[in-house]
């Protein structure tokens, strides 16, 4: 997929610093491993959504066999 954007302001700024440090070899890498943690980051999200929820119904049956 070819995605062809011009960014500025803070996101420019930490590619230019993510790029000199080495951590991203160029501007496609720097694309790719930012979807990739965004992508975890939302599975993360996801999945404390879910336990809470389990959680909340695990209390709710508690409550529920108590009476």
């Amino acid at each position: 997929m070819r995605v062809n954007t011009v960014i500025s302001g803070e996101p420019a700024r930490i590619l230019l610093e993510l790029k000199s440090r080495g951590i991203v070899l160029s501007n496609t890498d720097a694309v790719a491993q930012g979807l990739l943690a965004l992508d975890e980051r939302v599975l993360e999200r996801d999945l404390a959504k879910a336990r809470l929820r389990a959680l909340e119904k695990a209390i709710d049956r508690g409550r529920n066999d108590e009476t």
